[in-house]
């Protein structure tokens, strides 16, 4: 009797429709094997069987984080890049397992087919551990301009981290950052907006000449795009509230937005606005009102001090007022 003995590729084969069935149940131990296999065919089937289970139960692999590490050096691209998806995951899951490997990841940041899926696990690390990514941040900010939509919101995602922890390396940046809010992608334009809040935050002086790009977000469909962008403003009027004042009327109009988040961010630079100049907030002094009835405290008590400011502002003039003697 002749006995056909399987290939590795075939056996992959067989395994990645498991794992297409079944994920949970497909032996893990056995697509490891084959991901190592001298047949490169065979590694790519392996990998991508893989990564239906990553999808599924990221967990099943945890053990083996260290062997999809060293599949980052293969020397086939598309097993490189299974296995830098079955690590973002991973990383999505649980970032601690895949946090040993960030440099190696970063180290793919400059290779086209990978750098998606290696941006996407470092995101992930970036959420608890920003300081980890920041020795590729002139990669990841070089990814800005990335033809992949979700790779640039990713880039966006990773520098939002950092700078929430500290905006003082990415200052540089922000005319790049300025040039996505008119990004074809709307979460593009909104986590750019929100980007430039951080920084605004700490370091206003550095997105204040930024604001001409930032106004078309409040009017944005995308209701987060407006609300950070009212956020940014917000930001800079804490500190140069002449300069936010030019785009009153469109921050007025988020005052009744349908989206809370945008009420609150306008309020907040009206209310910021109203400390300099009152007199630039007057006529929505019905819109600001209304908010004052609002059940929320961050939203009612910033309109309560503008009324405040208008009321003492109204009193101020009416007492420095010259009459005409008979």
């Amino acid at each position: 009797m002749i006995s056909f003995r399987k290939s590795d590729a075939e056996k992959a084969k067989m395994l990645r429709e498991s794992a297409e069935a079944n994920p949970n149940k497909v032996n893990v131990g056995n697509l490891i094997r084959l991901a190592d296999s001298n047949d490169s065919n065979a590694r790519i089937i392996a990998t991508d069987g893989l990564s239906r289970v990553s999808e599924s139960t990221p967990s099943r692999l945890y053990p083996y984080t260290d062997i999809f590490g060293g599949k980052l050096l293969d020397n086939n691209d598309t097993v490189k890049m299974n296995a830098a998806y079955v690590l973002s995951e991973i990383a999505s899951d649980d970032p601690t397992q895949v946090l040993p490997l960030v440099n190696r990841l970063g180290e793919k940041l400059t290779h086209e087919d990978i750098a998606n899926n290696a941006i996407h696990a470092l995101a992930s690390i970036s959420d608890n551990h920003p300081r980890k990514v920041e020795p590729f941040l002139d990669d990841i900010t070089a990814l800005l301009d990335h033809d992949n939509e979700h790779t640039r919101n990713q880039a966006l995602f990773i520098l939002g981290n950092i700078a929430e922890e500290d905006s003082s390396d990415i200052v540089s940046e922000v005319p790049n950052i300025a040039d996505k809010l008119s990004d074809e992608n709307e979460y593009c334009r909104s986590v750019a907006a929100s980007l430039l809040g951080k920084i605004a935050d700490q370091s206003p002086s550095d997105v204040r000449y930024s604001l001409s790009k930032v106004k078309p977000l409040l009017k944005d469909e995308n209701k987060s795009a407006r609300s950070n962008a009212a956020y940014t403003l917000g930001q800079v009027a804490k500190e140069f509230p002449e300069d936010v004042e030019p785009y009153v009327d469109d921050l007025g109009k988020l005052l009744s937005d349908q989206y809370k988040l945008a009420r609150q961010n306008s309020v907040h630079a009206f209310d910021y606005i109203s400390n300099n100049n009152p007199e630039a907030i007057n006529r929505y002094e019905s819109d600001i009102r209304a908010l004052t009835r609002e059940n929320d405290d961050q939203i009612s008590r910033p309109a309560e001090r503008c009324l405040s400011s208008l009321k003492s502002h109204t009193q101020a003039s009416k007492d420095t007022e010259i009459f005409s003697p008979d």
